[in-house]
């Protein structure tokens, strides 16, 4: 190994030399049960994490997808949670409606407010001006065909497989087509 490898490597190593860049980065797969994922990542090393990423998902029976054909089942649509003790129904549909909120949705845990991702912020700032917090908000990748899933056994092995990609250290995000319908509904 020349000297200027070995070098770079020690600085790298003692903090000093070469900044660790991070890449941020998509990858699509398909697992088990034509359950297509799309993983979010942040890494300082491509070849490691694709080969990691790669590993995962054939040992729980995914496989990568080629580029685009997992996100066009995707579209990207400001979310907003809000837990019913945060807000009565009807106030609520009122302030997200006017302030240009594309869909509403009542279940029994709570409310979920569907946007344009150019209309996000002005609903999620009326709800805030009204004093009503969200459990959650964001822009996000939401399945625009979902994959039911009821076999019990169908559920444990995309729940396998999401849970060993969402435990990789440079996964941000997984988001999924499943919907899980089973008595092992996961959370």
């Amino acid at each position: 190994m020349p000297n200027d490898n070995v070098e770079r490597a020690i600085n790298r190593g003692t903090g000093g030399g070469d900044q660790v860049t991070y890449e941020d980065l998509t990858y699509e797969a398909y697992g088990p049960h034509g359950v297509a994922l799309l993983i979010e990542l942040s890494t300082d090393n491509r070849n490691r994490t694709a080969a990691e990423i790669r590993s995962l998902l054939s040992k729980h029976g995914g496989t990568i997808a080629g580029a685009g054909s997992v996100t066009r089942l995707f579209q990207r649509k400001g979310q907003i949670i809000v837990p019913r003790e945060a807000a009565s129904e009807t106030e609520l549909l009122e302030v997200a409606l006017e302030a240009g909120a594309q869909d509403f949705q009542a279940e029994p845990e709570g409310y979920e407010i569907l946007t344009e991702p150019a209309n996000f912020e002005a609903v999620h700032k009326a709800m805030e001006a009204k004093g009503i917090k969200p459990a959650a908000a964001g822009v996000t990748p939401l399945p625009i065909i979902k994959v039911p899933l009821e076999d019990p056994a169908a559920i444990a092995a995309v729940s396998r497989l999401t849970e060993a990609i969402e435990e990789h250290d440079d996964v941000k995000e997984v988001y999924s087509t499943a919907e899980f319908r089973g008595p092992e509904r996961r959370p």
